[in-house]
């Protein structure tokens, strides 16, 4: 079965940890953001997450495949998420649209 894990500003790192940890060995887990968050919980959201990315390597993989790149996703992504808080997150979330470069051998 595939968890929900709905995600807010007052989920602690350690809980999300621990909580995705549970669900993946359960049959798996999405993220999503919590219902009506204000733009000062969103901005709680990148101040949590985004120093946890320095511990990835930029656009790799595990980069991707981290909570903290995907709660910043949808953080990016949110209908409330005014152009502060996108440029915020420039650099740091690839956006759909980008092509990625690669090289034929």
């Amino acid at each position: 079965m595939i968890h929900l894990l709905e995600v807010g500003p007052e989920l602690t790192v350690k809980d999300l940890n621990k909580l995705s940890r549970r669900y993946a060995m359960t049959g798996g887990y999405e993220l999503a953001l919590i219902s009506n968050l204000k733009v000062e919980e969103l901005i709680k959201l990148i101040e949590q997450h985004l120093p946890l990315l320095k511990n990835y390597q930029q656009f790799t993989s595990a980069y991707f495949g981290s909570n903290s790149y995907r709660i910043l996703a949808l953080v990016y992504s949110h209908p409330r998420a005014d152009n502060s808080i996108k440029a915020r997150l420039e650099g740091v979330i690839r956006q759909p649209n980008q092509n990625l470069q690669s090289e034929v051998f």
